[in-house]
């Protein structure tokens, strides 16, 4: 036994669980075994099986080894090498279950059961995973397969058990600090997600480039998780895209959920881009929902001489059928910049809504902007005249901010409505639970 030179007695092992990807045993011989062996005066040649043995494996080597003999020294083996593949078994796992749980990527991991089959060299590790982020918490168990191939371990990661349970029901904001009266990029950015499940994502978002796209409603849809084109949802992130948003004149406009952050980002069909931007979460829907001054019913005054007419994207519309002065009301979802509106922003707004969508520039002339309460709840009356192509028109607009936002726009467009417009402003009724 003591012939066996020391190189093969240290073995070195691949381990990429190991600082340095390698580990060096130290091994003992526990037997030889000789095969065969032909041997005369001056050499000696053993063909042998030697068996080798730590805590952790056993490895059998086919050595032959060549002495010669000198006058001078005696028997020296001149060679030793390995005429046939080493055998091998696993005897003891080496790898430790914190050193496996440090390639999971997860800070926090316990492990749940672990095998291993040392005549194959095998060893799996099974660690519950629990890892809350902002957005949700990772769940699941990780697996991390390790292969033993006689000189290295490898492994492998199954995370096909582990999923994101998306924690996003709530409400999430974005708003600019420093705004110009004439500002082409987003201001306000408000999401709320009112329910995420396994068939469908129900989301509000609203996108302004400035306070007056209030009046033009905002996007409320709710999408089917199946929609490929609109909704991906992963483990890393859940995007929701609004395709040809209608209520934006073809904006193009997402959200992108994160475990740890929300952005959101649009396109106009101007070639406009924005974003993306982080948002913050503002409240949870509990929070966010808020059902004091909720409106059952509202009443408007409505001129003799207008009929009812559907109108896509209004909530109600009465038309005058001989000269077109119209009356709407259009009811959405609660506005968060109410109290910011000025008249300044909502003359800009409507330049600009003019100058995209229809690729014109109108006049519009201030008549007075006032803040006067209707029905004890926050509202804004802006009446002024407005002159595009030649044509000239006065409209009158009453915002009030309740459960919702409910906005009638009064447009007279011979300039002899405008009085019973008026007082039919005063006399807007809100019914509330």
């Amino acid at each position: 036994m003591e012939n066996v030179p020391a190189e093969f007695r240290s073995i070195i092992i691949g381990n990429p669980f190991d600082e340095l990807n390698i580990y060096e045993y130290d091994m003992d011989v526990t037997s030889v075994t000789i095969e065969k062996r032909q041997t005369n005066e001056k050499a000696d040649t053993v063909y042998c099986v030697v068996r080798f043995d730590n805590e952790y494996y056993q490895f059998t080597r086919h050595l032959k080894m060549c002495f010669n003999y000198y006058a001078q020294g005696g028997w020296i083996l001149d060679n030793c090498s390995e005429y046939s593949p080493a055998e091998w078994k696993v005897v003891k796992c080496p790898l430790s279950a914190d050193d496996v749980a440090y390639v999971c990527d997860y800070p926090q991991v316990e492990l749940e059961k672990y095998t291993f089959d040392g005549e194959n060299g095998t060893a799996s590790f099974y660690f519950n995973v629990e890892d809350v982020r902002n957005n949700g918490a990772f769940s699941g168990t990780m697996a991390v397969d390790c292969q033993f191939d006689g000189e290295k371990w490898s492994y492998t990661k199954n995370s096909d058990a582990i999923e994101f349970i998306w924690d996003i029901i709530g409400t999430w904001s974005y708003s600019k600090v420093e705004k110009t009266s004439y500002d082409s990029t987003v201001n306000e950015i408000t999401v709320t997600i009112r329910n995420f499940d396994q068939s469908s994502v129900s989301m509000d978002g609203t996108w302004y480039m400035n306070s007056y796209f209030s009046l033009f409603g905002r996007s409320k849809t709710t999408i089917p998780l199946d929609d490929a084109e609109r909704v991906k949802v992963g483990m890393d992130r859940a995007l929701v895209e609004l395709w040809e948003n209608p209520n934006y004149y073809g904006m193009h406009s997402y959200v992108r959920f994160y475990p740890d952050k929300v952005e959101a980002a649009y396109t106009s069909p101007s070639s406009q881009h924005f974003g993306p931007i982080e948002l913050e979460r503002v409240a949870e829907l509990e929070q966010a929902e808020d059902d004091s001054n909720k409106v059952v019913d509202y009443k408007v005054d409505i001129p003799s001489g207008f009929e009812e007419q559907e109108v896509e994207g209004v909530t109600k519309a009465w038309y005058n059928m001989e000269d077109r002065s119209n009356v709407n009301v259009n009811i959405t979802e609660k506005d968060s910049a109410f109290k910011k509106i000025t008249a300044e922003a909502l003359k800009d707004a409507m330049v600009q809504l003019f100058e995209e969508s229809y690729s014109m520039t109108p006049t519009i002339t201030d008549k007075y902007f006032t803040s006067e309460e209707v029905c004890g709840m926050p509202a804004y009356q802006y009446s002024y005249e407005i002159e595009l192509n030649g044509v000239e028109m006065t409209q009158l607009v009453v915002c009030i901010d309740a459960d919702k936002t409910y906005t009638v726009t009064y447009t007279d467009t011979t300039g002899s409505w405008m009085g019973e417009f008026e007082t039919s402003a005063k006399n807007i009724n809100l019914t509330f639970e």
